[in-house]
């Protein structure tokens, strides 16, 4: 089959655009308290480079922000594939050159030196985590995590994008 001339124009101009990506790892200390460090990295899937970028990273608000690592936190809800509200806390970043290198293809950077800690509930309970990324001439990206925790054990599952359970900013 051919292939049409705005396809190979599309794919042409995939590299003229920057692709950031987020990744966070959740880290649990084997402490009593049931709590989580959140290492978040930004990097480039893309030769061109990504200057400015929007960094949000959702925390169910049932868990308590014990050390913010320096994000800006504000109050928001998502909505879930079930309209129903879910309450987060909202940590946003602003990625800059004016503060930070630009996001260059194959380096992955850490997007903050100090510790993110959120503390849970204890007991039995899932809990909804996120990310999403704004950037200029880039459709915005969103990706999800559920948090299960036993009370003594957690288990972090990847959701994946807003499209088949929830619907975020």
């Amino acid at each position: 089959m051919p292939i049409e001339e705005y396809e190979v124009r599309d794919a042409s101009r995939r590299n003229e655009l920057p692709d950031p990506k987020l990744n966070i790892q959740f880290i649990t200390p084997t402490a009593p308290v049931p709590t989580l460090e959140l290492i978040v990295t930004i990097s480039n899937d893309s030769p061109e480079p990504a200057s400015h970028v929007v960094i949000q990273v959702y925390i169910d608000a049932r868990a308590k922000i014990l050390s913010s690592g320096g994000w800006v936190a504000r109050s928001h809800q998502l909505d879930s594939a079930d309209n129903t509200k879910i309450p987060v806390s909202v940590l946003q970043m602003n990625w800059s050159v004016a503060a930070k290198l630009p996001i260059w293809e194959g380096q992955v950077f850490r997007v903050n030196d100090e510790k993110l800690v959120v503390g849970l509930p204890p007991g039995i309970g899932e809990y909804t985590f996120g990310w999403r990324l704004s950037s200029p001439r880039m459709p915005s990206k969103q990706w999800f995590y559920s948090v299960v925790s036993s009370g003594s054990a957690m288990n972090v599952v990847e959701l994946g994008p807003p499209s088949e359970h929830m619907r975020g900013l």
